[in-house]
């Protein structure tokens, strides 16, 4: 079903990149370990232990959020054009470039071994409470929350790809899990945003949708703050002349 956008969803989508910026741009924790990171003072074990410790959560993405995200969307217009964006996180046909793959060569460049990221997900109890939060949320609450993850690798993946190359001789190989991000993220966000748009069409749907990107950044707060300098610059909504370009 095609939606035409309103002023006021053209609004919600410039507030919420204004939010967007907003969160990037928040003091960094002193012992946030990707601030270490990038003022080159975290030890490499530490780097170990942050990446690692995320490990579950590129699974959880995998294998429940992607699929509960083309699941609960509610058209077969918004679907397809989700698809482009969660396509590439399954290497788009190809096993070998799939983020999960992308991600463990990056664990094994920073000297971890395979039985720290096994391909199944435990069976303890926060990983069930992840779990379980994504199958019961709804499609806004999920739209919002993938919105926010969409803008991290824009934002900060290209500086702490310098960083950790930096500190660790990583080559370019061993980073491209962040790289991809950094690059490719940059359209998917946009094509996120939109959907944003076209679906925040009553105060209801703007409030949830607003809420669940809030939520993600504040629980994601080792990237979603000032890390380093963000030059890249989305343009969209200056050239559909609906406001200005706004950075992310």
């Amino acid at each position: 079903m095609s939606r035409q956008p309103s002023h006021d969803s053209h609004a919600f989508e410039s507030e919420l990149r204004r939010l967007c910026d907003v969160a990037y741009l928040r003091p960094s924790a002193q012992d946030n370990p990707m601030l270490e990171l990038v003022e080159g003072r975290l030890p490499i074990a530490e780097a170990r232990r942050f990446w690692v410790g995320r490990w579950n959560r590129v699974l959880v993405l995998n294998q429940h959020i992607l699929p509960a995200l083309l699941r609960t969307c509610p058209d077969l217009e918004s679907r397809a054009n989700l698809w482009r964006s969660i396509s590439v996180e399954y290497g788009e046909g190809k096993y070998e470039r799939s983020h999960p793959v992308l991600y463990t060569r990056f664990l094994k460049a920073l000297g971890l071994a395979d039985p720290y990221y096994p391909s199944a997900l435990p069976e303890d109890a926060e990983t069930r409470r992840l779990v379980l939060a994504v199958e019961t949320a709804s499609w806004l609450d999920l739209l919002g929350a993938f919105l926010a993850r969409e803008t991290v690798g824009p934002k900060v993946f290209g500086t702490i790809a310098r960083a950790v190359r930096a500190s660790y001789g990583l080559t370019d190989a061993d980073v491209e899990w962040f790289t991809v991000h950094a690059v490719g993220d940059l359209d998917d966000a946009n094509d996120i945003f939109d959907l944003a748009r076209r679906f925040g069409v009553s105060a209801e749907a703007r409030d949830r949708i607003r809420e669940a990107m809030l939520a993600w950044f504040d629980g994601n707060s080792e990237y979603c703050c000032a890390l380093g300098p963000i030059p890249i610059r989305y343009a969209r909504l200056e050239a559909d002349g609906q406001g200005e370009s706004d950075v992310i």
